[in-house]
C-alpha cells in the first residue's frame, strides 16, 4: 500500500496533465478520499471518476 500523499500527488498529476486515467487511478483516489476524510480528496475522487468515465465513453465510440 502506497503512502497517501504519494497516491494523491500521482493522481493529481495525471488529472492535471490530461493523461489516461486507469481503473487503478480511480481506486487510488477512492482510497485517498476514504483514508483522509478531507473534502478536497473527496472532490479529487469525483473528478478522477468523471474523467475515467468520459475517457471510457470516448474509447467506445
Amino acid at each position: 500500500m502506497y503512502n497517501i500523499n504519494v497516491m494523491r500527488s500521482d493522481v493529481k498529476a495525471k488529472l492535471g496533465n490530461n493523461e489516461q486515467i486507469t481503473r487503478e487511478d480511480v481506486t487510488a483516489a477512492m482510497e485517498v478520499a476514504q483514508r483522509s476524510q478531507h473534502h478536497n480528496d473527496k472532490v479529487l475522487y469525483v473528478n478522477v471518476k468523471r474523467a475515467y468515465s468520459t475517457q471510457q465513453e470516448h474509447n467506445e465510440e
